[in-house]
């Protein structure tokens, strides 16, 4: 905290480094503080630097502060393209003043404004949809416009470099060390914007060994991220001619054996061309087995002149791979949609004959609906969202544990909030978040951590803060806690405890345990905050104590939600996503479409989906746990128990799926395992056919007597038999020593027989291979407190299954007592629990 006074508006002023500007942006300044004596007045100056002239500029705010702390949101008004660099002053102005200053934080706010302007431009959309008469072309551009929109999603997330103007080095300053055949270092001879940039130097003649700077940060991350790169770049012209002195820039990347790659942004590009400030980008992704990664500049050794030079200046270094991915996808439906939009133009006429058979088909529901209430419900549904989207930042710890920590560490029992363990312990594309105590802890002993930003709420409004968790040794409570103007606590609730969930790898979301707490926010609540409460178990052990957080997530939520939303990214991090919900009189529905670069998820919430044809009778619908197809006076439906409750598959007359009975279909299947094909195919054709379900080791069944009527016949012997499941048990088996799979090689031989006068003759026998189903593979550790695994280890769950079938074909006969006996003369499965074995003759007209 600063105290900060003046009787001078130049004194108190609170410098700041200068910010890169790009294009037109918005800027919002975030300042907690408090006036204690005096005037008890702020101003805040947003200084404005010319990209050309560096000339300066500035646009002042005015604030008067309270006796208590408060937070005051500043708003500046935009700067243009021309606009190269800002930075942030703040002033005790204009009178003598005593005032305390907690924080001072200035945001790029342009993209939010964005995002609100999309919703708006959305809402719009959905109020066009109501009308398709005449709006189809009106509708497709702006769907484009929210596609270009979701292409400037592309800026997504920090920059990775600090500095990125060097702004921060002295001139002549080293930035880079161990640089072959050069240097990188801080210059005031020539900048794109402020007072430094860097000058990178090639002082070795043409060889094999590059000039390479690595700059910023080394950073944890994965195979397959996209990062995006961007640097202004110009020829040093005091420097030697460049001739064919090239320049690239891109990523070394480490894998977790210390095995070094580079991985460029596009190719080489010559110096020369840099015959002003220039801006070249690129994307690079990261290699198979990447554990970390630098940036890098470099000149390539091969093309390279002695005392060649170029300045760099402005540097951006960003993991974009979700906006990537959204990028993509919106171009992609881009092209889509231009190409929908020319043949939906062609149809002319026939989007107003579509609209009016929409209404046709309203207007036919249960009979005879009104068209009047189709229409009114369609004036009654309105857009809402699934809660109020994630108001927390950093929520997906790309950041690290920037905006979370300690509210206490038990003096010093847990270590730094952050990375606790391997990748290994996370689901995969997301970092793990968490904490570490290596000492025992007593059992009640109590810590808290959680964010560190209030979040502002609004009174009467009900909030949920969820996450999913997962902790070893520990017991963990997600916290929601609302605050006054004063910084009281006016209300709190705490969610159900997890105690030592204790989740192995392999880590997934659909593993791990999501808790929620919900709560309105009291009449004197203006802010939130959320937290994490962990207790002791007294658990004692020598491998410490773990706590991981993934996905946090508080939400104003809506009307009638009873439970957390789907995880939504907040605080600039991107997901790529479209919702639409409509709600009329308490029932909701709609879709969910998202897409995290990696894999496209796509949720519909109805009790009918229906897809008709614009000028048939015919179409496809969903609805009641069954699929129906219909065109002229013909159906199909495939289901689990429609018509009279027992069919699973129907043909047959146009009549629906509740007039659909055994009596008027064509073809049946029912759940009972019956069947019926009542088609021309069907006439004069002779069979029969014996089952049983005996559990025998060796069972037969007869079919017969019958006679035949000299046709060739075809008989079907088969059979299928399970074992119950056993469990083994491997104890103290380590997690990385899979156990093998069950193995059974014996073999059951199916017979069949027919009878020739008295006796039974062989007609044809196989044998086939019993095979070991596994069911269940789980790795328990050693405190899960499993009587057959006291040091830990593996339990496997499987069964034992044989099945099989074959052919054969009988020549014609007028035999009148044909019997056939299907029988298993040989059994694999040593123990059986269900089995089937039957035989069928059938015999063509």
């Amino acid at each position: 905290m600063t105290r900060t006074t003046s009787s001078n508006p130049a004194l108190g002023a609170m410098d700041a480094q200068w910010i890169p500007n790009r294009g037109a942006r918005r800027y919002r300044a975030i300042v907690r503080a408090m006036g204690v004596s005096g005037a008890m007045n702020l101003m805040l100056r947003l200084q404005r630097q010319n990209r050309e002239t560096l000339a300066v500029g500035y646009s002042d705010k005015q604030l008067t502060l309270t006796s208590g702390f408060a937070t005051y949101n500043v708003d500046f008004d935009a700067v243009d393209a021309t606009i190269g660099a800002v930075r942030l002053w703040v002033y005790n102005y204009p009178n003598n003043a005593v005032v305390r200053v907690d924080s001072v934080e200035l945001y790029d706010t342009t993209d939010q404004l964005a995002a609100e302007a999309n919703a708006v431009a959305t809402t719009t959309l959905s109020g066009k949809v109501t009308s398709l008469e005449g709006t189809t072309t009106a509708q497709g551009q702006a769907i484009t416009s929210v596609n270009a929109a979701i292409a400037a999603t592309q800026a997504a997330g920090p920059n990775i470099v600090i500095d990125a103007g060097f702004e921060g080095f002295a001139n002549g300053q080293v930035i880079a060390t161990g640089i072959v055949g050069g240097s990188l270092l801080a210059s005031g001879a020539d900048m794109q914007t402020g007072v430094r940039s860097a000058r990178l130097l090639r002082t070795a003649a043409a060889n094999a060994s590059n000039t390479d700077a690595y700059i910023g940060p080394i950073i944890r991350t994965t195979a397959g991220r996209v990062f995006y790169i961007e640097v202004y770049a110009k020829l040093d012209a005091a420097g030697a001619s460049p001739g064919t002195t090239q320049f690239r820039f891109g990523m070394r990347t480490v894998s977790s054996a210390g095995v070094n790659s580079w991985t460029w942004a596009g190719s080489s590009v010559n110096i020369s061309t840099f015959v002003g400030w220039t801006k070249i980008s690129g994307y690079v992704t990261a290699p198979a087995n990447t554990n970390t990664a630098q940036l890098l500049f470099s000149i390539p050794g091969a093309n390279a002149v002695a005392n060649a030079a170029i300045f760099l200046d402005n540097v951006i270094w960003q993991d974009v791979t979700d906006a990537y991915g959204a990028k993509t996808a919106a171009d992609a439906a881009a092209t889509g949609l231009s190409a929908l939009t020319t043949t939906v133009t062609q149809q002319g006429g026939q989007i107003t004959a579509l609209g009016q058979q929409v209404n046709q088909v309203g207007a036919s529901v249960a009979g005879k609906a009104d068209t009047q209430v189709v229409q009114t419900l369609t004036a009654m549904v309105k857009d809402t969202m699934a809660g109020g989207g994630n108001l927390l930042s950093n929520t997906l710890f790309k950041d690290g544990r920037r905006g979370w920590g300690w509210w206490n560490s038990g003096n010093g029992t847990w270590n730094e909030l952050g990375l606790v363990a391997g990748p290994e312990w996370a689901p995969p594309g997301l970092a793990h978040f968490g904490g570490f105590a290596p000492s025992n802890l007593a059992l009640n002993t109590q810590f808290w951590a959680g964010d560190e930003q209030p979040v502002p709420v609004v009174a009467g409004k009900r909030y949920c803060f969820s996450a999913y968790i997962n902790c070893h040794r520990v017991g963990l409570a997600l916290l929601i806690s609302f605050r006054d103007a004063n910084g009281n606590t006016v209300g709190e609730q705490y969610s159900g405890p997890a105690d030592a969930t204790n989740i192995r790898p392999p880590i997934t979301l659909e593993r791990l345990k999501r808790l929620s707490a919900s709560m309105v926010a009291p009449a004197s609540a203006v802010y939130a905050r959320v937290g994490y409460y962990l207790r002791g178990l007294g658990l004692s052990n020598n491998e410490g104590n773990y706590f991981w957080i993934f996905q946090p997530m508080l939400e104003e939520m809506r009307e009638g939600q009873t439970g957390p939303s789907p995880y939504s990214a907040g605080g600039g991090e991107t997901l790529a996503g479209y919702s639409l919900y409509v709600t009329a009189d308490g029932l909701t529905g709609g879709m969910v479409t998202k897409n995290d670069g990696k894999v496209v998820d796509m949720k519909i919430l109805a009790n009918v989906l229906q897809i008709l044809s614009p000028n048939q009778p015919e179409g496809i619908e969903m609805r009641d746990g069954y699929i129906r197809v219909w065109k002229g006076n013909s159906q199909r439906i495939i289901g689990t128990g429609f018509g009279g409750g027992d069919l699973m598959d129907y043909f047959g007359p146009n009549v629906g799926a509740a007039a659909a009975n055994k009596m008027n279909a064509t073809m049946w299947m029912d759940v009972n395992g019956n069947a019926y094909w009542g088609g021309s195919l069907s006439a004069g054709i002779w069979k029969n056919a014996n089952r049983t379900s005996s559990t025998a080791a060796n069972p037969y069944v007869e079919v017969g007597p019958f006679a035949a009527h000299g046709k060739q016949r075809v008989v079907v012997a088969s059979f299928s038999t399970f074992s119950p499941t056993y469990t083994t048990w491997y104890d103290g088996r380590s997690s990385s020593n899979e156990p093998p799979p069950p193995a059974i090689a014996s073999s059951t031989v199916l017979r069949l027989r027919r009878n020739v006068g008295a006796g039974l003759e062989l007609v044809s026998q196989q044998a086939f291979p019993a095979s070991a189903v596994l069911v269940n593979l789980t790795y328990h550790d050693r405190d899960a407190g499993i009587r057959e695994l006291p040091n830990g280890g593996w339990q496997q769950e499987y069964y034992f299954a044989c099945s099989g079938s074959f052919t054969a074909t009988e020549p014609g006969s007028t035999f009148q007592n044909f019997i056939y006996e299907g029988a298993i003369t040989t059994q694999a499965i040593p123990q059986i629990v269900s089995q089937t074995i039957a035989v069928v003759s059938t015999e063509e007209p």
